[in-house]
This record gives C-alpha cells, structure tokens and sequence, in this order.
C-alpha cells in the first residue's frame, strides 16, 4: 500500500515497485484481493482494462 500513498499509480509501476513481473500472478495475488477489500479504486471504473487505468488507495 506505500506505492499508493503518494499518487495514483498503474499497474505497471505498482508491479515494479513490488517486484513483481508476472502481470497475471500481480492481479490475482495482489491487485484484485485488494480492490476487493476496498483499499485500492480504479480511476475509471468503467473499463477496468484501459490502458490510461491507473489505481489509488481509498
């Protein structure tokens, strides 16, 4: 959750922050229990797979 205190983050760089390459391992593992959980919201809600999607703590 520290990368997404400062700003609104994509995937891609929450996924360098952690570490982590596999971008399927990220959103299962990671990503979606937290959007889940409410910790973290999509910017554009709408269309989850757009590429301009970027993620932010609630």
């Amino acid at each position: 959750m520290r990368c997404l205190n400062i700003a609104k983050n994509r995937e891609t760089e929450m996924m360098k922050f952690l570490g982590i390459k596999h971008r399927t391992t990220f959103r299962s593992d990671y990503l979606n229990p937290l959007l889940d959980e409410g910790k973290i919201a999509m910017t554009i809600p709408d269309k989850p797979r757009s590429k301009n999607q970027k993620f932010y703590s609630v």
